[in-house]
Parts: structure tokens; sequence; C-alpha cells
């Protein structure tokens, strides 16, 4: 299909893994479009383009967005490196710095080595108060491992994470469809909240 290649190729361009340092699939995306704007994906309403391929997309877009927090905060490193932060003050201001400035410290706490793809960046920028870089790469692993939502993570982090309820989910299907066609009441309520861990 050619109108779905076009769209693909115009969506990204792939730059090979050996460019990057970091884990991560083994094409870095970039994008590069000039059916991407700042407000719209433009997409024509006849496009040739499968379910499939639109759902390659949404995924596609979806990583831009995640990526895209990392991207600004490990080029703005990169342009430190290689300029000095002399020279990007001389070219960003004060306002643009602003914006990629909570990007900038979350990259520089979180190097690539450490970042946990199945984590959001949002994780990450959690654990960049810890002091050293093996307490931040624990905290993500403990993370991952428990299936911590970044609420959950900070309030571990601070000492005062309370057990995860045990969901009983027979016992909330059950009471649900004993009652379908019947008021609800507060009894159903309570044995709901009871089914759920909520007091």
């Amino acid at each position: 299909m050619l109108e779905e290649a076009r769209l693909t190729a115009a969506l990204a361009v792939h730059v090979p893994a050996d460019t990057c340092n970091g884990p991560g699939p083994s094409e870095a995306l970039v994008v590069l479009s000039p059916l991407v704007t700042a407000t719209e994906l433009c997409i024509p309403e006849d496009a040739d383009l499968s379910l499939d391929a639109g759902c390659n997309l949404l995924t596609t877009c979806h990583d831009v967005e995640e990526g895209s927090r990392w991207w600004q905060g490990d080029l703005y490193l990169w342009l430190e490196r290689r300029y000095s932060r002399e020279a990007l003050s001389e070219h960003l201001d004060a306002a643009a710095y602003e914006r990629v400035r909570p990007y900038i410290w979350t990259s520089e706490r979180c190097p690539p080595d450490i970042r946990q793809p199945a984590l959001t960046w949002s994780h990450h920028r959690a654990v960049g108060a810890c002091s050293t870089e093996a307490e931040r790469l624990d905290w993500l692993l403990r993370a991952l491992a428990e299936g911590w939502s970044v609420r959950e993570l900070a309030a571990a982090m601070r000492g005062d994470v309370a057990q995860r309820p045990t969901v009983d989910r027979e016992a909330v299907l059950s009471r649900s469809h004993e009652r379908i066609g019947q008021t609800w009441t507060v009894e159903d309520d309570d044995a709901v909240r009871a089914a759920l861990g909520a007091s």
C-alpha cells in the first residue's frame, strides 16, 4: 500500500541502534514529518491505511509522547557537552529553558543505562531525588517488580506505602449479578467495598 508506506515514512525516520548508548528497541525513533504539526496529525480522509498499520501508528504516537521528554533532556545534555552551557544560554531564552528543565534534570539523574522502558518517565523523575545512581536503579527495579504506579513508588520512597488491598473479584461479580434488576442498597455497597479491600 503506497499511501501506508508514505505515511509511515513521513511519520518516522529510523536511526540505527548503534548510534544510541542506552537500551531500547532495535531502532531509535526520530520524528521528521510534514504530516505532523504541533496540534495535528494530518492524515487524509481517503488515506489507504490498514487497521494494523493505523494501530502501529498509535503505538508510535505513544512512544513519541513518552520518549519526547527523554529526547529533550538528552538533547540538551548533548548540546551542553558539545557547545557548553554558556553557548546554550545565548540561544535558549529563559522560557524555553524552564520548559525543558525537568527533562534535563531527569535525563541527568537517570542516564540511559538505568532507565527502565516498562516504566514511565514520571517513575524516573520520582527517583531522581535519590542521592546515588545505585539507589535510583534499585527503586526503579522495585517499582517494576511490584507493578507500582508513580504515586505508589513515591509513597514507598517516603516509607508510608500501604499494602495494596487484595480484591475478591468473584465476590464483587457475584454480588453484582445477584442484584441485577433490583435496587442497590447500602448493604450492597458495604459488601462490594469489603470485597474490594476498601474501608
